[in-house]
């Protein structure tokens, strides 16, 4: 079974204590993975919590601690020489749909110390699931915080027309989850290493099909497949060296190949499944509207588009 994710997201609206009323983005995010087993995660574009650094806890955790998390903490506390008591992840609402979170220092009397950005939601989620035994304030809302000149550091980039849209157009229009776009240009996409390996057996992409998808190291990103000439869908083995170099180039003949090196392997005829996976290439959306000149609509999605604007016009 192919692991799925899925997101749902929608415009919601925040009344603060003074009456004031703001929009903000609300998630839920889906996942099944291969053997069956579902996780759900909810949350929004707007929402923080605090961890207190100086707890016991903290550092019980922190001393079997390494990576990216000692690298946000203590040993980014021991290199800047910051007294931080308190650690803030708060996210920041933008004008499109993309996460921004800020990880804010504090010091004991919560002046604050120094601020880094990350759009990467897995990161605010990890610190979120990691330190909860330790957090003091759990789930407040940045727009309280605007009034308070402690924070402005913090609100000041918070954009107030937030919307669920990409921010990438394409044809003139904005992209959703459940359009395919086409992007044709193969060598700004492709490494020569991969180039070659599909050229040692003939092998020529027309184009390649993108759509949305969730979870990548910035939140959301395109997730693309290529196409060859005659229309079917590149396969991995056909991009890799260990295959092309012994004219392995047919869905039929990698199978029988990789029966006989399982039966090799295992000392008996292998009569198992053999999978088949498609080449997938991942891309930023900051890379995809740096080149948004270089996608179009499928055709499929431009007859409909048509078909639209004619009913519209009689």
């Amino acid at each position: 079974m192919e692991e799925k994710r899925y997101m749902n997201y929608s415009l919601a609206t925040y009344h603060t204590k003074d009456g004031k009323e703001y929009n903000y983005i609300s998630y839920l995010y889906h996942e099944v993975n291969d053997r069956g087993d579902e996780k759900r995660d909810t949350f929004t574009n707007m929402e923080y919590f605090i961890i207190d650094v100086k707890s016991d806890i903290f550092n019980n955790i922190m001393e079997s601690t390494g990576g990216f998390v000692a690298n946000m903490t203590t040993r980014l506390f021991e290199k800047e020489n910051l007294d931080v008591s308190y650690l803030m992840l708060v996210a920041i609402p933008q004008p499109n749909n993309n996460f921004v979170f800020k990880f804010a220092y504090f010091d004991n009397e919560f002046n604050l110390l120094k601020t880094y950005i990350d759009n990467n939601y897995n990161d605010y989620r990890y610190f979120k699931n990691k330190f909860k035994y330790c957090t003091i304030k759990k789930l407040g809302s940045v727009f309280d915080l605007i009034s308070n000149e402690k924070f402005h550091n913090i609100t000041k980039d918070i954009s107030y027309n937030t919307s669920c849209d990409f921010d990438l157009i394409v044809d003139g229009q904005p992209i959703d989850e459940n359009v395919i776009l086409y992007f044709n240009d193969v060598d700004l996409l492709l490494t020569p290493y991969k180039k070659e390996n599909l050229a040692r057996n003939n092998i020529e992409i027309d184009h390649f099909e993108f759509k949305i998808a969730y979870n990548g190291i910035e939140f959301v990103y395109l997730k693309g497949i290529a196409i060859d000439t005659n229309g079917d869908t590149i396969k991995d083995f056909q991009t890799d060296a260990h295959y092309s170099k012994k004219g392995i180039a047919t869905i039929e003949q990698y199978k029988k190949l990789k029966i006989k090196e399982l039966s090799d392997y295992f000392g008996y005829q292998y009569d198992g499944p053999i999978s088949i996976d498609d080449f997938s290439i991942s891309m930023s959306l900051d890379f995809a509207k740096n080149n948004s000149d270089k996608f179009s609509y499928s055709p499929e999605l431009l007859k409909i588009k048509t078909n639209e604007l004619d009913e519209l016009e009689k």
